[in-house]
Parts: C-alpha cells; sequence; structure tokens
C-alpha cells in the first residue's frame, strides 16, 4: 500500500481542486490505515484492513484476487461527500487502488494461471519472488519516495480540530477518541518536520521497481484519475475555475 507521505501528498494536489476542508480532507486520507494499528499502536478499536479498505474477492480466470469495492462505496456514501472525512476515506482507497494496479498490471509476472510469481524491476531484471517479498520490494520503494515527499514538504501539515470528531460520526464504523486523532497527527507532523527520519542511515535508499521521475509523475496520474471519480460522483465539489 501507498505510504501516508504518498497519501499525503495526493491529498495536497487534490484539494487544490476541489472545495472542501484541507485539513480534515487529508486526514480522513489516512482514516482507512488508522484501526489497523500498523502505523499508530495502541489504537482502542482494532478494525481489520479488509473490513477498512472493503476488501472483496472476484475471480479472475481461475484465480481468486483481492480488490477494494470501490463502486459500491461511491454508491453507498457519495451523498456524505461533503463531509471531507469520508471524501479524504475514498479518495484513501482510490490511491491505494491506483498504486496497486500500476505496480502489479505494469511491473508484476504472472503465470498462464493468472497467478503473480515475480516482478519487473526498473532495470528490466525479472525477479520470481512470493507476493510477500514482492511487497516489500514495492514497499521500499514507496518508504524512498516517502523520505523525498517529506523532505520537499509535498506533503501537507496536519492540525488538530474538534469537527474531525464531529465528521466522524457519519463514518460509524470507526471510532477514535481525541487522544488518537492527535497521536496520529503527532507521528505525522514529526514525519514531515524530519524529527522523525523514514529512513535510517543503513537502509537502502535504492529504487527497485520505480524511479524517483517515474514516482512524481504516477503522482500527477494518480491525481487525475481522482478527480475523475470525484466528477462522476460529487461533481459539486469541483472548483469552478
Amino acid at each position: 500500500m501507498p505510504t501516508w507521505a504518498i497519501h499525503l501528498a495526493t491529498s495536497k494536489k487534490v484539494s487544490e481542486k476541489i472545495c472542501i476542508d484541507k485539513n480534515i480532507f487529508a486526514f480522513g486520507n489516512l482514516l482507512p490505515d488508522i484501526p489497523n494499528r500498523y502505523v499508530i499502536k495502541g489504537i482502542e478499536h482494532y478494525i481489520s484492513h479488509a473490513r477498512t479498505h472493503f476488501e472483496t474477492e472476484i475471480l479472475v480466470v481461475e484465480h481468486i484476487e483481492k480488490r477494494y469495492d470501490l463502486k459500491n462505496f461511491a454508491q453507498k456514501y457519495k451523498d456524505k461527500f461533503s463531509n471531507p472525512l469520508m471524501l479524504g476515506y475514498y479518495v484513501h482507497l482510490l490511491t491505494d487502488y491506483y498504486w496497486n494496479d500500476k505496480t502489479y498490471g505494469e511491473h508484476g509476472i504472472y503465470d498462464e494461471e493468472k497467478n503473480r510469481i515475480g516482478l519487473i524491476l526498473n532495470n528490466q531484471e525479472k525477479v520470481l519472488c512470493s507476493k510477500e517479498k514482492a511487497r516489500q520490494i514495492k514497499a521500499q520503494d514507496f518508504k524512498i519516495f516517502s523520505e523525498y515527499i517529506y523532505e520537499n514538504k509535498l506533503a501537507g501539515k496536519l492540525e488538530y480540530d474538534n469537527k474531525i470528531e464531529t465528521y466522524l460520526k457519519e463514518i460509524d464504523w470507526i471510532k477514535l477518541n481525541k487522544e488518537e486523532i492527535q497521536k496520529t497527527i503527532e507521528y505525522v507532523m514529526d514525519k514531515y518536520t524530519g524529527k522523525s527520519k523514514v529512513l535510517q542511515k543503513d537502509e537502502d535508499r535504492e529504487y527497485k521497481i520505480y524511479s524517483e521521475k517515474e514516482m512524481i509523475l504516477s503522482i500527477e496520474e494518480s491525481v487525475n484519475f481522482i478527480l475523475k471519480m470525484i466528477h462522476k460522483h460529487a461533481p459539486y465539489l469541483l472548483n469552478k475555475t
């Protein structure tokens, strides 16, 4: 999955094109990940990644894959997209979908039964590996790019706003208290200010699947994809200029 830095950089660019509370919208772009406890530890009301990301299983030839049920999410909640948290939640799912589809669609290696069995790297080397190993390679590229995002201030700042708790009431499957919201914001701002580094000194800083240039261009492509989906389901939010 894309890192929070990628989600925040995407949120910042999308928010420039729509009429929305940018700060609360940005927090919404993180919301599906918070209850999973992967990033923020100690969240009281745990919810699995599968549930918060509306995963569904579909049959591709003879192979089962998990995809996000974006169509049903939009149909069910589009009337609430004026809620910046709800719209941010939807944009998070769209961002995840874009990057996973791009990574495994353009760089995946598949066998005759459509099972993913490896990756094509940016030097055109073909690496046969498990799905978990492919995920780790992808995640490291995202982590490297995240440091670039924070160092260049491409992710918007986050601030606590008590309206987050008000808007959160419409997303009734997620329960976060004030302290958990503030803890999330503090975590993000530590990364933004460089207080906590994304990469440790001994970590690999060489892209394996992407390049920095491709990552930057892909952010723009994902924003265009997201804006098309907002235009489809909530055109009233788009700036008129």
